[in-house]
C-alpha cells in the first residue's frame, strides 16, 4: 500500500510499506491530502505508443544515409 504520510511545502512524503520516498509535489493532482491511498493504472495502449515512438527514434538514428 502507499500512502501519503506528509506534505511539507513542495514535498510529498509516501510511506509504502516500511519505506518512505519524497518526491515534488507537482507530480501529483491538486486535490491530494496526507493519508490518501495511491493506486497505480497501468495505460497498455500509452506504453505501446511510447514504445512505437522509441522504436521509429532507434531506427532512424541507425539507418541514415551518410
Amino acid at each position: 500500500m502507499i500512502v501519503i504520510e506528509k506534505i511539507e511545502g513542495n514535498i510529498v512524503r509516501l510511506e509504502i510499506g516500511e519505506k518512505f520516498i519524497e518526491l515534488p509535489i507537482s507530480e501529483f493532482p491538486k486535490d491530494i491530502s496526507e493519508g490518501d491511498v495511491l493506486t497505480f493504472l497501468v495505460d497498455k495502449e500509452k506504453t505501446e505508443s511510447i514504445r512505437k515512438s522509441a522504436s521509429e527514434k532507434l531506427f532512424s538514428l541507425f539507418n541514415k544515409k551518410r
